[in-house]
């Protein structure tokens, strides 16, 4: 089950037209949103973490509540840098996520006879790719700075999976790749 992502959380570059709950595409927004954000967050935390998120989401302030809200931290460098969390409209990773999930099912329409593109009246087929790489490349970015905070603030999320590697590519762990490593990585081109 869904606890943090919304309808209201995509807007501008990862907007969906007619989302709201009380229309058709909201009600498939809402089955996307349920099955990929439990995901998304089990994948990227573990299990254990994820589900002591569950457990600990409506505290009002501390840790589970940084991690969800947003907070500043110190970064290894002794900056103050801020975690936007998770509520943050326009800078939702997950929500991110949940925009390309929804192009990728809304791309073509299954019908009797195969896979089938729309045509509408005066208007011309664009392509996609544009919009989903830069969804897609920004939820990398939100995400390297949660592990970031999250690595940082390691005492509180002591059921973190984390990365074992560096963003560049130079692995500092070369016997595992994490199996969170694709929600971390950016499309360079064509998908």
């Amino acid at each position: 089950m869904a606890i943090i992502t919304t309808y209201l959380n995509f807007v501008a570059n990862i907007t969906i037209p007619n989302s709201a709950p009380s229309l058709a595409e909201g009600a498939n927004l809402d089955k996307l949103i349920n099955q990929f954000e439990p995901k998304m967050l089990k994948d990227i935390f573990g299990y254990k973490m994820y589900d002591d998120m569950q457990t600990n989401y409506t505290q009002g302030s501390g840790a589970w509540h940084d991690l969800i809200a947003g907070a500043t931290y110190i970064d290894s460098s002794n900056n103050t840098q801020y975690w936007d969390g998770f509520r943050t409209v326009g800078l939702n990773p997950i929500a991110n996520y949940i925009y390309c999930k929804w192009h990728e099912q809304n791309v073509t329409n299954t019908v009797s006879l195969g896979e089938r593109k729309g045509n509408f009246e005066n208007m011309e087929q664009a392509a996609l790719h544009s919009k989903y790489i830069k969804a897609w490349n920004e939820m990398v970015d939100m995400l390297i700075v949660m592990d970031e905070f999250i690595t940082i603030n390691k005492d509180d999320y002591t059921n973190y999976i984390g990365l074992t590697f560096f963003i560049d590519g130079n692995y500092n762990n070369f016997n595992r790749l994490p199996s969170n490593i694709r929600y971390f990585k950016k499309i360079n081109g064509m998908i």
